[in-house]
């Protein structure tokens, strides 16, 4: 009876400690587009040259500003400029009240560290908080000079024990290899590699489905 007790108590602690993530409050698909033309975004740079880069995003013209605005960077499916934020769920997002000049003057900047997702960003300000979300502007695209960029590495045993296998994503999947040498680059390797492709599709649900 104590270990089934224990058991018991294990769960209810691991189900009372579930995260969820800020997106999980995100109610997007009651969200709507509202463009207001005196508002403005802009980007440092429209350009980013490897994964991890970073981009300032500006914004001005915000009329009414509230601690409930917020900027949604958007990846936006086969490169569409438009976005329709009831059908897709914004990558990342920063309120905009984080920019010490927004709620004095409806105006304000910081800095996003973008990952290389093989797809332009576009950055859009959204209004009436995660509740009622209106998207009133969005940037020009900020894209990567090299899309297909190899990308998240990994080293791994195998069941041979002179061998390793090393995985990696990218974009394309045409004639993959992989280069490597011992101690010097006197004596450089080089060995074909295979590939394999997953999509939206093979995702659990949304917002990953969307």
């Amino acid at each position: 009876m104590i270990r089934w007790l224990s058991l018991l108590l294990l769960v209810s602690v691991g189900f009372c400690h579930q995260y969820l993530s800020p997106f999980d409050f995100l109610k997007y698909e009651k969200a709507v587009v509202n463009t207001d033309p005196s508002v403005v975004i802009t980007v440092t740079c429209n350009q980013l040259n490897k994964s991890g880069d970073w981009v300032t995003v500006a914004w001005d013209g915000v009329s009414h500003p509230s601690d409930t605005d917020w900027i949604g960077v958007y990846a936006p499916p086969n490169g569409e400029e438009s976005i329709d934020p009831s059908k897709i769920a914004p990558v990342k997002y920063q309120y905009c009240k984080e920019s010490s000049t927004h709620m004095s003057s409806g105006k304000g900047s910081f800095k996003i560290r973008l990952v290389n997702v093989r797809t332009p960003y576009v950055f859009a300000l959204l209004t009436g908080g995660f509740n009622a979300p209106t998207l009133v502007a969005t940037s020009k695209q900020v894209t990567f000079s090299s899309p297909n960029e190899p990308l998240q590495p990994h080293l791994a045993l195998t069941n041979d024990p002179t061998t390793l296998l090393l995985t990696w994503n990218t974009r394309d999947s045409q004639e993959p290899k992989v280069k490597f040498w011992q101690n010097t680059t006197t004596n450089i390797r080089t060995e074909v590699a295979t590939s394999n492709k997953y999509t939206s599709k093979d995702m659990c649900g949304p917002p990953a489905t969307t």
